[in-house]
């Protein structure tokens, strides 16, 4: 991610923030979303902060519009599954396009 300063020079996003800072940051949003102190958040065991700060970073992705469309886009991106429903949505479309066009 980039942005521009004042002068319209660029830089990266991540050449601001250290490792650490995204650390914290990450705690914070735990701490946040479970409603905890920042050092319970700390004393958690790993799988239990992996799950938290998924579901952390999911909430706050679902909080705006962008955010949902590109959660859809991801889960859609990646099922397995066919969607026959879709599918034939679809070909009435295209069909329908050829026989009027």
């Amino acid at each position: 991610m980039h942005f521009k300063d004042d002068e319209g020079k660029k830089y990266d996003i991540s050449s601001i923030f250290t490792y650490e800072d995204n650390v914290v940051a990450t705690y914070k949003q735990v701490a946040d979303y479970c409603n905890m102190s920042y050092l319970d958040v700390k004393k958690l065991d790993f799988y239990e902060f992996a799950l938290l700060s998924r579901n952390a970073y999911i909430n706050n992705i679902l909080k705006c519009p962008d955010g949902k469309k590109a959660l859809a886009d991801g889960i859609r991106l990646t099922t397995k599954e066919c969607d026959l429903q879709g599918l034939r949505s679809l070909k009435k479309k295209l069909e329908g396009v050829n026989n009027n066009g």
